[in-house]
């Protein structure tokens, strides 16, 4: 609001426009003054013009203020303090004139005031949007040079692949690929620094159809995905993505058949409580007896330990008609792990892999 009223005010006017501004405000306060005059008591000679040159003022200036207050003062001194219709000085009138002179100057230093200290808060603004929107640029540029990254790290894992003629090695590249893609897609997503959460929901479905086809197996699995819209923050992002893919990419390869299909279904719900559960379900042949996730040494799972951890949820795998991976998390970071860095999370990793 002081913003509006100070580039309402601190316009430049043309010569002409403050002339005719100034000869109107006068000829209103003293026609107005003369209106009044029968029903004004003595002693409120300058009613009606103090009002009119503090709007002066405020939509000219200091200068245009002090002529239209000289005016309106000689004009009171002639029509309305005794004697009228005349300049003479009398201790009465001559003591009215100073506090003319008193008012008038101190509304005039105020007002000045005012008015500098709205044009150094318009400036500040101009400053803030400026630095806002480098800000923006900024984080913009980051957030896109970062998804490119990734995006060539994935381009490099796929030619390393195509290299590769060990199965094992290949189909480790091709997840290394898969996951750094999760990332990429999660960056991509929180390119606007001012809606730094992700439609989880959505980004399921997407990540997905990814995975799918990284594996070449779009073909002979069918996925399936009831997710609600769950609103994930910046820093839950990236663990779910991985913890995702590591699902979605176990169930591909334990439980798809060489030459069969296979079904997987993907649930994402919220609890009520300020939590989601996310399930990964597929009809494969399901786990070995007496199967144990935390003994697991397979890398993907233990990143999905890990990862489950750091978002301060459990994580639990059992058969059911195949294969039920279950994770429970809260929607904001309630653990004291959730400060943990994800370098110190997968120290475990690292050592066991």
């Amino acid at each position: 609001m002081l913003t509006k009223l100070h580039r309402w005010g601190g316009r430049q006017r043309s010569p002409l426009y403050r002339a005719v501004f100034v000869g109107a405000a006068f000829a209103l306060s003293l026609g107005l003054r003369f209106v009044l005059d029968p029903y004004l008591p003595p002693g409120f000679p300058f009613l009606t013009f103090l009002p009119v040159i503090v709007v002066t003022h405020f939509m000219l200036d200091t200068r245009a203020a002090v002529v239209l207050a000289g005016l309106c003062g000689l004009s009171a001194l002639y029509f309305f303090i005794d004697p009228r219709n005349s300049f003479e000085l009398n201790s009465a009138s001559a003591l009215a004139l100073v506090f003319y002179v008193l008012i008038v100057a101190t509304n005039l230093v105020l007002l000045h005031i005012l008015k500098l200290a709205l044009a150094t808060l318009a400036a500040e603004k101009r400053k803030s949007e400026d630095l806002a929107k480098a800000r923006t640029l900024m984080f913009h540029e980051l957030q896109h040079r970062v998804s490119n990254n990734l995006q060539v790290i994935s381009s490099l894992l796929k030619l390393q692949q195509r290299t590769v003629k060990d199965p094992a090695a290949s189909a480790a590249l091709e997840l290394a690929s898969a996951r750094v893609n999760s990332v990429a897609r999660i960056q991509r997503s929180l390119h606007d620094p001012q809606r730094q959460q992700v439609d989880f929901g959505q980004f399921l479905r997407d990540m997905v159809d990814e995975v799918l086809h990284a594996s070449g197996v779009q073909d002979r699995v069918t996925c399936r995905i009831d997710a609600d819209p769950v609103p994930i923050n910046s820093e839950q992002s990236v663990p779910l993505a991985l913890i995702c893919t590591e699902c979605v990419s176990n169930a591909i390869e334990h439980g798809l058949a060489e030459s069969g299909e296979l079904t997987i279904d993907i649930s994402l719900k919220l609890t009520g409580d300020n939590r989601a559960v996310l399930v990964v379900h597929d009809d494969g042949a399901g786990l070995p007896d007496q199967y144990d996730i935390s003994a697991s040494t397979s890398l993907g799972l233990q990143i999905a330990r890990q990862f489950a951890a750091q978002l301060g949820g459990t994580i639990e795998m059992h058969s059911e008609e195949g294969t039920v991976v279950k994770l429970d998390f809260p929607l904001q970071d309630e653990a004291a792990e959730a400060d943990q860095p994800v370098e110190s999370l997968l120290q475990p990793v690292r050592a066991g892999s």
